[in-house]
């Protein structure tokens, strides 16, 4: 039925038997392994693993489970439908060849990018903030609490601030309103003043003012001069004065006039 050729030692007689022939050891020799069989021949049916050698319990099946004892050492790629086990031991993986999913993982070092970190429960290096909490370069942020920034800032669009302005450490400024007028003055006699009213919405007594006063207003004669206040809520009084006591102003003076105010 079949041949089984091997080498092994052996000490005495070879007895003899009756019974159906079978792949093992023969009594004074040394257990075979699968080194020691040069080839096997089946012509009629097929062995299993417990009729090629009386022990079998140490080696693998090709098909089937088996569990290792010890170290393993695979030179080549190990290729499997799932991988099961805390990964603890693994080594020398490259974490850029790892597809995405969905893990507790503990990483030491730096990471290059990730696919999605909204789920991050900690960031130590982050300060253990939560990421929808950190100002982002590709959009507007809202920022809450006390900004310092060491060095220059530059904005191409406007700026905007609802609280105080303080510029080069002086006093705070907290709102700063602006309008333009086109008092009708006459012609100013010697030591005579104009005066017109204008509304500012948000004036009160005491605001500091500042105007821009065109050329065309000071020509046409005379010494001509303009200042202004806050005369009521909400209003500012612009007035001219010729303050020549001789020479009079012979062309009324026109043009816009800018009115600044400041509140602190």
């Amino acid at each position: 039925d079949g041949v089984l050729i091997g080498q092994k030692q052996h000490s005495g007689p070879i007895p003899t038997t009756s019974d159906p022939p079978f792949i093992g050891k023969q009594s004074g020799c040394g257990d075979l392994t699968y080194a020691d069989i040069d080839q096997i021949k089946f012509f009629s049916r097929a062995l299993s693993d417990q009729e090629i050698l009386s022990e079998s319990s140490g080696f693998a099946l090709l098909s089937g489970n088996n569990s290792f004892n010890g170290n393993q050492t695979v030179n080549g790629n190990v290729d499997a439908s799932l991988f099961l086990g805390d990964g603890s031991g693994l080594t020398n993986l490259n974490p850029a060849q790892l597809a995405s999913g969905t893990a507790a993982i503990n990483i030491s070092g730096t990471a290059a990018s990730a696919v999605n970190a909204t789920n991050a429960g900690n960031a130590s290096n982050l300060g253990g903030v939560a990421a929808s909490n950190y100002a982002r370069l590709d959009i507007g942020n809202n920022l809450s609490g006390n900004q310092s920034v060491t060095g220059n800032v530059s904005a191409s669009g406007n700026l905007s601030s609802g609280g105080s302005t303080t510029i080069g450490g002086g006093t705070p400024i907290v709102e700063h309103l602006s309008a333009t007028f086109s008092p009708s003055f006459p012609a100013l006699k010697p030591s005579t003043c104009a005066t017109a009213n204008f509304t500012v919405t948000g004036a009160s007594d005491g605001d500091t003012l500042a105007l821009g006063v065109p050329n065309a207003r000071t020509s046409g004669g005379g010494t001509i001069v303009h200042f202004a206040w806050v005369s009521a809520a909400n209003t500012v009084t612009v007035r001219a004065c010729n303050i020549d006591s001789n020479a009079p102003q012979k062309t009324a003076g026109s043009g816009v006039i800018r009115v600044d105010l400041w509140k602190h």
